[in-house]
C-alpha cells in the first residue's frame, strides 16, 4: 500500500491543488490547432495591449469579463499567451474539462477522489489557499461578475464570493492587485428602445451566432481592455475603514459593472429611442411642462395650443438616428474621401485619448469649421474607429430636401442661427440638450458657429457652449470632456464660393439644386485632409480650478467659466494647426507685392518660414519634411495649371530659375490659403512689426511691448489665440526663435538686448508680410471714419462705402493688396471701432494718430 501510496503521491506532485479551473498555457497540439482556427484573425489594437504591458511587473493581475462565457474565456486564454502577456491560466468558477491534457485531467480526478477520501468534501481552491498561493506567486486569474447561477451559488450553496476574496486578500497580499476588465464586442451597433426590453441594453448572442461571427467575420469582433483598477487606492477612496469586507466587496463590483456598462456605450452608444417617444420624453419633463403653464398664462393660450406649438419646434430641432442610415451613409463618406481626397491624416494618440475619456461621460467634440466635409468627416472617423457617431449641431439651412431627412437620421440636429425674439423655441432647444447630454451621445458643435470664409480661426461663439453648461448645471450629467479639434485641407472644395463671399457677393442658400449643380466638385482631387485631436478638456478639471462644481456655480461664474472654455478650445486649435505646403508657398507667393516673383526668392521665404516653424515646434505637413523644394515645385505647377500663376522668362539672366507672374485677380484665393495656417506665424508677424517701426538696429525686449500691445488689441477680432496668452513670454519665445535663425543676435555686454543683422533685416519683412492685408484693410476703415462726418448707422450702407473707399485707394495705390478689399475684414475692423476707446473717446486726434500709426507700420511691409 505505501508503494501505491508513493506513486499516487509522485503522480499528484505531492499535492492536492489540481482543479479544473486551472486550464495550462500552452495547450495540447489539438488545443493549440483549435485556438488557433476560432481565434487567431481576431485582430486587437496595440494600444490596449499596452494597458497590460504597462502594468507594474509584480502585479497580480486579475482579468475580469461582466458576463460568464467559456467561449470568451478560451479566448483571452489564447490573446494574452499569443501576445506574451500574462495569461490568466486559473478562472474562477470555469471548469475546463475538455480542453485538459489527458495527464493534467486525471490528476484532476485523482486528486478530488484523494481529498474527498481524507476530508469527506470536495477540495475548495478559496479555503484550501489555492488562489492565493497563486496570486502571491505572481499567476493572473480571471472572474466574470455576472453568471446565471450566480444568486444560488453565492446565497443558497454558500460559496466564496470571488470580489469578497480578492478584498480580503488585499490586506496581506505582498504583490499589488490590479483589476483588468475586458469587453469583447460582437456587433458594434447601438441598441434601440424597441428592442431592449426583449435583449437588454447590454446583448448577449448566443453560442452559435458567435461562432458563426468568429468563422465568417472575426475582423468584425472588437476587444476593448478597460482603464485597470490598482485595488489597494480604490478600497482607501472609498473609505476601507469605514465599511464592512461585505460593503466593501459590493461597491467594488458595482463599480466594476458600472466602468464596463460605461466602456461598452462609448463604443455602441446610448440606447436609441424612435421620434415619437423622444417627443413624449421632451412634452412631459417637468421643467417644460411648468414652463408651458408659464407661457400659456403670458400668451393667453391654451395649453393643447401650447403643445402644438412645442412639438412643431421637436420635430424641427431633433435628430432621429438610424443604425442602417449611418452605415451606408458612413459607406458613402468613404467613397467620397477616396475619390476627391488624398487620405485623412490624424493624430493616433490623440484620438486614442478621446477613446479613454469617451468611456467616463459624454464627449463634446468641438472643431474648428473649414467646410461641409467637416461633419462627415469627423463622423466617419469615430464610426471607423469604432465609436459611436455624434450628434452634430447643424444650421437649419441644411435642412433642405433630400438631404435634411438623411442628415438627422446620421445624427444632425437642426439649430436656427438666432434665438432672438424665439424665447419658447430656446427652451424647447435647450431641453433636447438636456435630453442628450443626460442620455449619454456624445454632442459635435463648431466652435467658430460658421464655415471660415478667410481660411483663419475665427471668433469663438459662445451661445452653443452656454447652452451646453446650463444643461449641465441642471443636472443633464455631471462627467463631460470637452474635444478640440483641428481639421484642415490642402485644398477646400467650397474655397471659389468663399471668396466670392468675402468680395462682397451674396451667399447662396444651400438647395437641392445647388447640390446637384456641385457634383462636378466630385471629380476633382482636393489633396489630404489634416485633423489633430487635441488634449481633451474635463469639466472635473474645470470645476477643480474654479474650485466648484459647475451646478453649484452662479449666472456671472457660469459666463465666465463659458469664455474661458471657449478661449482655451480656440488656443489648443490653434497650437495644433497643420501648416501645409499650400499654406506655405502661398505665404511666400503673397509676401511681395509685385506681379512678378522669382522662384528663389519664394524658396528664401520658405526657409525663413520653415526654420521658424522648426525652432517654435509647429506642426506641418509629412511632403514638406521629406522634400520640401520638392513640395514646393508641384504646389507652384499646380498654382500654373489653376492660372494662379504664369511662368515667364528674365532676359539677361542666364542660368536663374524661373519668374512667376502672379494674377492679380487671384490673390484673394492664395490668401484664403496662407490664412489657413497664419496662426503659428501670428507672434513673429507682429514682433516682427515691433522690431521694424523702431528703426533702429538695437533693441532691448521691453521696448517692443507698445507696439505689440497696439496690433495685438488692433486685430483682437481677427486673432482669437492672443488672447488670455502672457504677451512677454510670446515675445521671448519668438526672439529666440529668432537667434536661431540668426535673424537676431544677443549684445555682448547689455542684458536682454540684441542686435538686427542685415539678412535678419530681410527676414523680418518676411515675417510682417503676413500682417499686410490686416494693416491695409484696417487703414481703410479708419480712414473712412476719419474722413466721413456722419458715418452711416446701416450696417449695409456704411460697408458698401467702405467699399468704395477701398476700390479707391487701391487704384491710387494707396494700399497694394489686392486681398486687403475683403468684406469680412471690413466687417472685423468696423466692430473694432465701434467697440473701441477710440470710437468711445469721440476725440478726432485720437483716431487720426491711429490711422498715421497704421500708415507707418504700412511702410515696413514687403512690397
Amino acid at each position: 500500500m505505501s508503494s501505491i501510496r508513493n506513486a499516487l503521491d509522485r503522480f499528484l506532485q505531492g499535492t492536492c491543488d489540481h482543479f479544473s479551473w486551472h486550464l495550462p498555457a500552452p495547450l495540447g497540439p489539438g488545443g493549440r490547432l483549435m485556438m488557433k482556427l476560432l481565434f487567431s484573425h481576431v485582430s486587437i489594437e496595440e494600444d490596449q495591449l499596452a494597458l497590460i504591458r504597462n502594468l507594474p511587473d509584480n502585479a497580480a493581475i486579475v482579468y475580469i469579463t461582466k458576463h460568464k462565457s467559456r467561449l470568451e474565456r478560451l479566448f483571452f486564454h489564447f490573446y494574452t499567451h499569443r501576445h506574451g502577456l500574462p495569461c490568466p491560466e486559473t478562472a474562477f468558477y470555469y471548469r475546463s474539462y475538455l480542453w485538459q491534457p489527458v495527464r493534467r485531467l486525471l490528476r484532476i480526478m485523482l486528486a478530488h477522489i484523494v481529498y474527498f477520501r481524507r476530508h469527506f468534501k470536495q477540495p475548495d481552491p478559496f479555503a484550501g489557499g489555492y488562489i492565493a498561493r497563486q496570486m502571491a506567486a505572481g499567476h493572473p486569474v480571471m472572474l466574470s461578475l455576472v453568471e446565471s447561477n450566480e444568486f444560488y451559488r453565492r446565497y443558497v450553496q454558500s460559496q466564496t464570493d470571488p470580489l469578497r476574496f480578492l478584498v480580503e486578500l488585499e490586506k496581506h497580499l505582498e504583490r499589488p492587485i490590479w483589476l483588468v476588465p475586458q469587453l469583447m464586442f460582437y456587433s458594434t451597433r447601438p441598441v434601440s428602445s424597441l428592442s431592449a426590453p426583449l435583449v437588454g441594453s447590454d446583448p448577449r448572442p448566443s453560442l452559435v451566432r458567435k461562432l458563426w461571427k468568429l468563422i465568417l467575420n472575426p475582423e468584425k469582433i472588437l476587444v476593448e481592455i478597460s482603464e485597470p483598477i490598482n485595488l489597494q487606492r480604490f478600497l482607501i477612496k472609498v473609505g476601507r475603514e469605514d465599511k464592512t469586507v461585505d460593503a466593501q466587496a459590493m461597491v467594488l463590483r458595482h463599480r466594476l459593472l458600472s466602468q464596463i456598462t460605461r466602456h461598452r456605450q462609448s463604443i455602441t452608444g446610448p440606447i436609441l429611442k424612435p421620434a415619437e417617444e423622444i417627443k413624449q420624453h421632451l412634452l412631459t419633463n417637468e421643467r417644460l411642462r411648468a414652463f408651458m403653464k408659464s407661457w400659456a398664462r403670458r400668451r393667453n393660450m391654451s395649453i393643447p395650443q401650447v403643445q402644438r406649438e412645442a412639438l412643431q419646434y421637436v420635430e424641427e430641432i431633433a435628430a432621429k438616428p438610424n443604425p442602417l442610415v449611418v452605415k451606408f451613409g458612413m459607406a458613402a463618406v468613404r467613397w467620397m474621401l477616396d475619390n476627391m481626397f488624398e487620405g485623412v491624416d490624424f493624430n493616433q494618440e490623440g484620438f486614442n485619448a478621446v477613446r479613454r475619456a469617451s468611456r467616463n461621460g459624454p464627449l463634446i467634440l468641438i472643431p474648428c469649421h473649414k467646410s461641409h466635409v467637416d461633419y462627415l468627416v469627423i463622423s466617419y472617423l469615430m464610426h471607423h474607429n469604432n465609436l459611436p457617431c455624434p450628434h452634430t449641431f447643424a444650421g437649419a439651412n441644411l435642412a433642405f430636401w433630400p438631404m435634411g431627412p438623411v442628415f438627422r437620421r446620421v445624427g444632425a440636429f437642426f439649430v436656427r442661427r438666432s434665438f432672438t425674439g424665439a424665447v419658447f423655441y430656446a427652451k424647447v432647444f435647450s431641453e433636447y440638450i438636456h435630453m442628450l447630454l443626460g442620455q449619454g451621445f456624445n454632442i459635435e458643435v463648431f466652435i467658430e458657429g460658421t464655415r471660415s470664409r478667410n481660411g483663419k480661426l475665427l471668433l469663438p461663439k459662445l451661445g452653443m457652449l452656454s447652452i451646453l453648461l446650463t444643461a449641465i448645471q441642471n443636472g443633464a450629467c455631471r462627467h463631460v470632456t470637452f474635444v478640440p479639434i483641428y481639421i484642415g485641407y490642402d485644398r477646400v472644395p467650397e474655397v471659389g464660393a468663399y471668396l466670392q463671399e468675402a468680395e462682397g457677393g451674396k451667399k447662396e442658400p444651400e438647395s437641392f439644386w445647388q447640390m446637384l449643380r456641385a457634383r462636378r466638385v466630385l471629380k476633382k482631387r482636393f489633396g489630404k485632409i489634416y485633423i489633430k485631436f487635441c488634449e481633451p478638456i474635463a469639466l472635473k478639471d474645470l470645476e477643480n480650478e474654479y474650485g466648484a462644481p459647475v451646478p453649484d456655480m452662479r449666472a456671472k461664474d457660469i459666463r465666465a467659466l463659458t469664455r474661458d472654455l471657449g478661449d482655451r478650445v480656440l488656443r489648443a486649435i490653434d497650437r495644433h494647426t497643420v501648416v501645409t505646403p499650400q499654406a506655405l508657398v502661398s505665404a511666400a507667393v503673397l509676401n511681395s507685392a509685385h506681379k512678378v516673383i522669382s522662384r528663389e526668392q519664394i524658396d528664401f521665404n520658405m526657409d525663413t518660414f520653415m526654420r521658424h516653424m522648426e525652432a517654435m515646434n509647429v506642426a506641418h505637413a509629412e511632403t514638406l519634411m521629406v522634400d520640401q523644394r520638392h513640395a514646393a515645385t508641384h504646389i507652384l505647377n499646380g498654382f500654373v495649371q489653376s492660372k494662379f500663376l504664369r511662368p515667364v522668362s528674365k532676359e539677361g539672366a542666364p542660368g536663374r530659375e524661373g519668374h512667376y507672374h502672379l494674377t492679380i485677380g487671384k490673390r484673394p484665393a492664395l490668401e484664403y490659403y496662407k490664412n489657413s495656417g497664419i496662426g503659428p506665424f501670428v507672434p513673429a508677424a507682429m514682433t516682427s512689426l515691433a522690431i521694424l517701426a523702431r528703426d533702429a538696429f538695437q533693441f532691448a525686449s521691453t521696448d517692443l511691448y507698445d507696439r505689440y500691445r497696439f496690433l495685438q488689441t488692433l486685430f483682437q477680432n481677427e486673432f482669437a489665440a492672443g488672447n488670455g496668452a502672457a504677451m512677454d513670454t510670446r515675445i521671448r519665445k519668438t526672439i529666440k526663435a529668432f537667434m536661431a535663425d540668426a535673424i537676431l543676435v544677443p549684445h555682448p555686454k547689455l542684458p536682454d538686448t540684441y542686435n538686427l543683422t542685415s539678412e535678419g533685416f530681410r527676414k523680418l519683412k518676411c515675417f510682417a508680410g503676413f500682417m499686410a492685408p490686416f494693416l491695409e484693410s484696417y487703414w481703410i476703415v479708419l480712414t473712412y471714419f476719419q474722413e466721413t462726418d456722419n458715418p452711416s448707422e446701416d450696417g449695409a450702407v456704411r460697408l458698401k462705402q467702405i467699399q468704395q473707399l477701398g476700390v479707391k485707394c487701391y487704384k491710387r495705390q494707396e494700399v497694394v493688396r489686392k486681398e486687403a478689399l475683403s468684406k469680412i475684414n471690413y466687417l472685423n475692423a468696423v466692430d473694432f471701432y465701434l467697440k473701441s476707446d477710440i470710437k468711445k473717446s469721440d476725440n478726432a486726434a485720437a483716431l487720426k494718430e491711429t490711422v498715421e500709426t497704421l500708415r507707418a507700420y504700412m511702410k515696413h511691409l514687403p512690397l
